[in-house]
């Protein structure tokens, strides 16, 4: 599973088909979260600037928002 977010807010998720796919806030508040339908999905994040972190599987990252 790879997980990367561009500079554009948009998430790129690979190889995490089937999943369930959660973000929270560094509060550990869950704001957003997606089933990924498909073994290349990017989702476009309409959150505030921040430190995110997300959650696919057993795979957990933490991403930023500018």
């Amino acid at each position: 599973i790879n997980i990367t977010v561009s500079s554009e807010s948009v998430l790129h998720v690979t190889g995490a088909s089937g999943m369930q796919l959660c973000i929270y806030n560094v509060t550990g508040v869950m704001v957003q979260n997606f089933v990924v339908d498909g073994a290349d999905k990017s989702y476009s994040l309409n959150l505030p600037k921040g430190c995110y972190i997300v959650k696919v599987g057993k795979v957990v990252r933490k991403i930023y928002i500018r």
